[in-house]
């Protein structure tokens, strides 16, 4: 009798199997993650790619972001579009846009501002991908698509930590993919799947390939003509910036404070300092 019960087992597990397939199939979630890495991405025809983020709450906040490779450095150009505000890496610098204003962005770690910044965008993760996710269905689409989702149960600290959506303890996170034949997203909607049995949809991530790049950054300065030294402890760095543009002093939480003179009296303030026309020294104290 159990040699019977065990081969009905198989029998049922290698039926449920099958029709998984029949399905679409599993569909692991690291080789997603794998084929949309942006290495991943641009390649072959592809020279740079965006995606639009839209969450549904009562303001339909839009974030919006390009990538493509850079012509000058070994690493990436990223455009960011955050409503009025405007972030650009770009060739190796950093601009940051509001109201139309520019600015050049300097940082603590000077010499690594672009690069620090582009690795910040590169391992950022969508919050709603936080958790732990498993495949809930899969299934293979008449136009080449494959539609699969995941579902992840919201934590207390997952509540806490994801501000943009309302979220309890024990909700449902569905994040339903749809993937062209090389697993590459084409989009992702996310819905949360109350303790009710309700479900409300959340927000949704679009993402587009182009074989061109796109003129994003066409209205950053085209020289750097102006140099901008930062004196620290008595010894100059100095930098390229371009002119006619607000410069932007950031210390990542180093607690420096900058300041115009050498007897660190008056404090540095981009606004009331103007736009960068000529040369100019800031005295960084740590």
């Amino acid at each position: 009798m159990k040699k019977v019960l065990s081969l009905l087992m198989v029998i049922s597990i290698l039926m449920i199997a099958l029709v998984s397939c029949a399905n679409g199939a599993s569909v692991p979630l690291f080789k997603i993650e794998n084929a949309n890495k942006v290495d991943s991405l641009l390649k072959g025809d592809v020279v740079a790619y965006s995606e639009k983020i839209v969450f549904n709450n009562t303001s339909n906040y839009q974030m919006f972001y390009y990538y493509e490779r850079s012509s000058t450095t070994s690493s990436y150009n990223i455009y960011e579009s955050l409503g009025e505000v405007k972030h650009y890496l770009y060739e190796g610098n950093v601009y940051s846009e509001s109201n139309e204003d520019l600015c050049f962005i300097l940082t603590s770690d000077f010499s690594l501002t672009y690069q620090l910044s582009v690795l910040k965008y590169l391992n950022a993760m969508f919050p709603l991908d936080l958790g732990q996710r498993y495949q809930r269905t899969a299934k293979n689409n008449d136009d080449g698509t494959t539609t699969v989702v995941y579902y992840s149960t919201v934590t207390p600290q997952m509540a806490s930590d994801i501000l943009m959506v309302e979220l309890k303890p024990d909700d449902t996170i569905l994040s339903e993919y749809t993937l062209d034949a090389q697993l590459r997203v084409i989009s992702v909607k996310y819905s949360i799947e109350q303790n009710s049995g309700e479900v409300v949809e959340v927000a949704t991530r679009e993402f587009e390939y182009f074989t061109n790049k796109l003129n994003y950054f066409d209205n950053l300065p085209k020289e750097m003509n102006v140099s901008v030294t930062l004196n620290i402890n008595g010894r100059d760095y100095s930098f390229d910036a371009p002119n006619g543009v607000y410069l932007g002093l950031e210390d990542n939480g180093s607690k420096h404070e900058y300041f115009i003179d050498a007897t660190y009296t008056e404090k540095y303030d981009f606004i009331a300092f103007g736009k960068l026309q000529n040369d100019v020294t800031v005295y960084v104290k740590k």
